[in-house]
């Protein structure tokens, strides 16, 4: 490791180099030292690292006791994961904490030489910045907000001058729905990109999961077992699909004639339906009526018989 960089990270985890440069995880309690990068003095509770495979951690006394306690042997290579962290934001809701931030930052273990002779570098700032702006970074920053439990709509750290995430997917939307990629293409895009919208539909399914209480984008606890018995039977009750199923010979033209000729076909066949409908309805009113006049001479036979009487 760089020894610039092994002594800063021993002056932001309140350690010392050879703790850094060590195989055993590394937990101290925070110390107001000089040159600690990141938080201000007094509002460290909990602030951690991988390095070399290994987790270097300083923060408050008692949440740092309870980390040494449960991550003491964890392998560091994987802390910033997903999985661990939520681990990680599970015990801290203990001391009424939650995670803020977590950058997974990666850096190289050897410096590399790069001729830069043939190319021409330039330095973006400031609004400079705005031109790479990509559907993605809002679409995957509104699903970890919700994955982490954070609504888009109020969280003050990504809402900017009154737009929130979603308004900022918003900016990639066509009018017919679609969405595209980025805003900074050397030719304008008109039509909808696959990938883009895909990535959209992730962070919203995932805003909408968090509304709704229900689990994370990606966690499937909740998702229904099913058994290969089941598997296996649906799959034996799809048609099986031969090759010549799979493509269509037929020209243009005889596509549509045969489009043509079923249209046809189904128009005959619902007139015919409704002609037979009208037909069974005039044969049932016909029935009725002469039901209806026999009944009537009926009852005049009988009042005839009774007059006689």
């Amino acid at each position: 490791m760089n020894e610039i960089l092994a002594k800063q990270l021993a002056i932001d985890f309140c350690t010392d180099v050879n703790s850094i440069l060590s195989k055993e995880n590394v937990f101290t309690e925070y110390k107001q030292l000089v040159g600690r990068r990141i938080f201000k003095e007094g509002e460290c509770y909990f602030k951690a690292t991988s390095v070399n495979g290994k987790i270097v951690a300083s923060g408050r006394k008692d949440i740092i006791q309870w980390a040494r306690e449960k991550f003491k042997t964890e392998n560091g290579a994987w802390f910033m994961d997903m999985g661990c962290l939520h681990n990680l934001e599970d015990g801290l809701l203990k001391f009424h904490c939650r995670i803020g931030q977590a950058h997974p930052f990666y850096i190289a273990t050897e410096k590399s030489d790069v001729d830069t002779k043939d190319y021409d570098i330039k330095i973006f700032i400031g609004d400079e910045l705005d031109s790479f702006t990509r559907c993605l970074a809002s679409s995957w920053a509104m699903l970890a907000l919700a994955s982490w439990g954070k609504d888009i709509y109020t969280d003050e750290d990504f809402i900017q001058d009154g737009n929130n995430l979603l308004d900022g997917q918003k900016a990639f939307a066509l009018p017919d729905g679609g969405m595209i990629h980025g805003l900074d293409g050397d030719e304008e895009e008109t039509t909808g990109n696959n990938m883009a919208g895909y990535q959209a539909l992730y962070g919203l399914e995932a805003v909408y999961r968090y509304k709704e209480g229900q689990n994370r984008l990606f966690d499937l606890t909740d998702a229904e077992t099913v058994s290969e018995d089941e598997i296996q039977a649906a799959g034996e009750k799809l048609p099986e699909l031969k090759a010549q199923d799979q493509a269509d010979t037929r020209s243009g033209e005889e596509v549509e004639e045969a489009v043509n000729n079923r249209t046809l076909y189904l128009t005959a066949a619902i007139a015919a339906a409704v002609v037979l409908v009208v037909v069974i309805f005039l044969a049932a009113l016909l029935k009725d009526g002469k039901r209806k006049k026999k009944a009537a001479e009926a009852m005049d036979d009988d009042d005839t018989d009774d007059d006689e009487w």
